[in-house]
């Protein structure tokens, strides 16, 4: 993970309005502390709970992924 993206998730966690932006507007956010996103590409924040684990799904050219790598990536998920 880069460095800034690394360090502004860090911010994140630790301040409730940089939080509060990063879920409303991530784009701006993220361009804000100098990290463009490749023309036509959007980013979204999301927040686990105690109660709601959101999974993330291999984008369409990764789905052809050999399944003995999707599940070593899998077991890492939240320690299942």
């Amino acid at each position: 993970m880069d460095n800034a993206l690394q360090q502004l998730i860090m911010d994140i966690m630790a301040d409730a309005d940089l939080k509060t932006s990063a879920l409303a507007d991530p784009a701006a956010l993220l361009a804000q502390r100098g990290i463009t996103l490749p023309l036509g590409h959007s980013v979204k924040f999301l927040e686990d709970t105690e109660t709601l684990t959101h999974i993330v799904l291999p984008c369409a050219d990764e789905a052809g992924e050999k399944t003995n790598a999707l599940e070593q990536r899998t077991s890492k998920m939240c320690g299942w």
